[in-house]
């Protein structure tokens, strides 16, 4: 688990996803759902040459497939 600003700014996506799929009303697979696209989208968008810090799928583990 890191500690560092880019470890923060996955949180708070991830939190934000899982709040606002839970706000919407979505069903538990679907929040997870969410959150694992937002830890994704995070993860895959860093520019080129900077270290894969953070595992895709981390946040909401196999289940949620």
């Amino acid at each position: 688990m890191g500690h560092d600003v880019d470890a923060a700014l996955l949180a708070t996506l991830v939190v934000g996803a899982l709040r606002r799929a839970r706000r919407a009303g979505e069903d538990l697979a679907e929040q997870a759902r969410q959150a694992d696209q937002a830890n994704r989208s995070a993860v895959w968008s860093q520019p080129p040459g900077l270290p894969r810090q953070h595992l895709p799928g981390a946040v909401a583990g196999p289940a949620a497939r």
